[in-house]
């Protein structure tokens, strides 16, 4: 997946672009783009034959994650435990790659329809990184 990554993200309310980089205001840390990437790029859902992104079409694998599929579902601890299996496996491909050695995650509602995404690198060179990430689920009507 390095190579979705030689672009920069923006988010805007909750809406992700991708955009060079050159024009998205961001510290140019790899572990710290790909961990945004990760979690905000929609990942096609196979199950519904829906998302994805402009990656999807140049390779194999669908890239980012599941996240915005329960956006619109009551936010239960059924849905953290699953909205931190999402994001677990959004962020595996970075262990795999060997481009860290392991990752952990904690998903925790900050609000009435919010969640903080925290997310510890575990760093080849035996350092940890930690970033933390806020997504709002859109209102349910």
């Amino acid at each position: 997946m390095t190579h979705v990554l030689d672009m920069g993200f923006t988010r805007n309310l909750n809406r992700g672009d991708l955009a060079p980089q050159a024009a998205v205001e961001c510290s140019g840390d790899f572990i710290a783009n790909a961990i945004k990437t990760s979690l905000f790029t929609n990942r096609r859902d196979a199950g519904l034959q829906a998302g994805g992104c402009w990656s999807d079409m140049l390779y194999e694998d669908s890239f980012g994650s599941l996240l915005w599929t329960k956006q619109r579902e009551k936010l239960t601890g059924k849905l953290l435990i699953e909205l931190d299996q999402i994001c677990r496996d959004a962020l595996r491909w970075m262990v795999v790659e060997g481009h860290i050695k392991a990752i952990d995650v904690a998903v925790e509602e900050s609000g009435p329809r919010a969640i903080t995404i925290t997310v510890t690198a575990h760093l080849n060179n035996d350092q940890t990184q930690t970033r933390t990430e806020e997504y709002v689920l859109q209102e349910v009507n």
